[in-house]
């Protein structure tokens, strides 16, 4: 008596899933990927404008510039801007950008005075 193996037959392998998996990880990839280029702004300050006189409180006057900062015509570094503004926080402030600053330059300097708690922010113009 003779027995023979049982025929082996090879199953052929299907690309479909493959080819639906590829697909759906492109379709993923394509709307988690941001495709807007974030690059800084240039912001060039307004003209000058005639200075109305005011009654108000006197205002901290903060001078923007792309490696420091003035506070009152007084050269400051960034981390001491907070130290010096936190003694009268509820005085309002007015930024001043210099030519070249950047608006994220800017909104690093309203975190820093939002984080004192100086909440009146003015932006001028030279």
């Amino acid at each position: 008596m003779r027995f023979e193996p049982p025929s082996t037959s090879r199953r052929r392998v299907s690309l479909t899933p493959l080819i639906d998996v590829v697909f759906i990880l492109l379709v993923f990839f394509m709307l988690a990927t941001s495709l807007a280029r974030w690059q800084p702004l240039p912001i060039t300050a307004p003209a000058p404008t005639q200075a109305v006189p005011s009654t108000e409180t006197p205002r901290w006057q903060v001078r923007v510039h792309l490696d420091g900062l003035e506070l009152d015509g007084e050269w400051l570094e960034d981390a001491l801007l907070t130290q010096r503004l936190s003694a009268h926080p509820q005085q309002p402030v007015t930024l001043r950008p210099a030519d070249g600053v950047t608006v994220q330059r800017l909104i690093d300097v309203l975190d820093q005075l939002r984080a004192v708690g100086a909440d009146a922010v003015r932006l001028a113009g030279d």
